[in-house]
C-alpha cells in the first residue's frame, strides 16, 4: 500500500506541472527551453543527491537500462508536445492516456497471462474518466494522422518508462537511479535545439532560475524519485493504474491556477479516475480494514 501510495504521489506531481507549464509559457518560456533548463536544473540536484547521500557503482548494463527509462520519458514528452501542434489538447490527453492498457498489456505479455478482472475494469473506468474529463463529449474534436501517431507514441513512452522504473536496476539506491534517468533526458533535450532555434531565446535569469528549480524539483526529482521508488515493489498493471493520478491533479490545478472552469462532467470524470484507482486497491484496503480492525 506505502509503494502504491508513493506512485499515487509521482503521477499527481507530474499532473500539478501541466498548468505550471503553461504559466511558464506566458513567461516566455517554450516546449523546448523550458524542457532543456527543466532537465539541467534536475541533473544538477540529482548529481548532488546521489554524491552527498549515496555513493553506488551500477554495472553498464543496469546504466543502459536506466538511460533507456530516460529515453522513453523523453519520447513521452517530446511526443506529448507535438501532438499539441496537430491536435486538441482534449485528443492530446486522452492519446496520453492510452498508456493505461498499454502498461497493461506488457504486464499480460511479459507474463504470459491475462491480468486480474479488476485491474481490467479499473483501466477501462480511468480511460473512460479520462475522456469525461476532458470534455470530449461537449465540444467538437478532430485529429489528423501525425496527431494520432505521436499521440500514442507519448502513450508508449510513458507505458515502458514506467515499465522499466520498476524492472531495471533495483538493487541499487532510487538517487543514483533517478540521476541517471535525467541525465539521458537532459541530452537529448539538448539534440532539439538546432532543430528549434528559437528555444536559444530565454526569459530573465530570476525567471529561469525560478521556473528552472520549481520544474525541475515538482516535474522531475520529486515524482522521479517516488516512482522509481515505488514501481520495483509493485505490479506494472498497479504502477500504470496509480499514476493516473496525473489528470485529476492537472485539471484540479488548472482551475486554481488558470481559473479553467470544471464543468459537472469533468468532476465526474474525476470521481471516476480517482475511483478506478480505489477499485485496484480493493484487494489491498480489505487487507489493511482487516488489521487495524484486528487491533482495536
Amino acid at each position: 500500500m506505502k509503494y502504491a501510495l508513493m506512485v499515487f504521489i509521482g503521477g499527481a506531481a507530474y499532473g500539478a506541472m501541466l498548468p505550471i507549464l503553461r504559466v511558464a509559457y506566458n513567461h516566455g518560456f517554450n516546449p523546448v527551453n523550458s524542457m532543456v533548463i527543466q532537465n539541467l536544473f534536475a541533473v544538477i540536484i540529482l548529481a548532488v543527491l546521489s554524491i552527498t547521500l549515496v555513493r553506488t557503482k551500477p554495472k553498464l548494463s543496469q546504466i543502459f537500462g536506466l538511460l533507456g527509462a530516460g529515453v522513453s520519458a523523453f519520447v513521452m514528452s517530446t511526443a506529448f508536445f507535438f501532438t499539441l501542434r496537430y491536435a486538441s489538447a482534449t485528443i492530446t490527453v486522452i492519446l496520453l492516456f492510452q498508456y493505461i492498457w498499454m502498461g497493461i498489456a506488457i504486464q499480460a505479455i511479459l507474463e504470459r497471462r491475462m491480468p486480474h478482472p479488476l485491474t481490467l475494469l479499473s483501466g477501462a473506468i480511468i480511460i473512460f474518466g479520462t475522456v469525461l474529463t476532458t470534455g470530449a463529449f461537449e465540444k467538437e474534436v478532430s485529429l489528423n494522422v501525425i496527431g494520432l501517431v505521436t499521440g500514442l507514441l507519448s502513450a508508449l513512452g510513458y507505458a515502458v518508462f514506467l515499465f522499466l522504473s520498476g524492472r531495471v536496476a533495483t538493487d541499487i539506491p532510487t538517487v543514483n537511479r533517478t540521476a541517471f534517468v535525467a541525465v539521458a533526458r537532459f541530452v537529448l533535450a539538448l539534440a532539439l535545439i538546432p532543430l528549434f532555434p528559437e528555444s536559444l531565446s530565454l526569459p530573465s535569469p530570476p525567471l529561469v532560475l525560478g521556473f528552472g528549480l520549481l520544474l525541475a524539483f515538482g516535474g522531475i526529482v520529486f515524482p522521479l524519485l517516488l516512482i522509481q521508488g515505488g514501481a520495483p515493489h509493485l505490479p506494472n498493471s498497479v504502477t500504470t493504474i496509480m499514476s493516473a493520478s496525473e489528470l485529476p491533479s492537472a485539471v484540479i490545478l488548472a482551475a486554481i491556477l488558470l481559473g479553467e472552469v470544471i464543468t459537472p462532467l469533468a468532476w465526474l470524470g474525476i470521481a471516476l479516475v480517482l475511483g478506478g484507482i480505489v477499485l485496484s486497491q480493493a484487494p489491498e484496503l480489505a487487507a489493511l480494514s482487516k488489521r487495524l480492525r484486528g487491533r482495536v
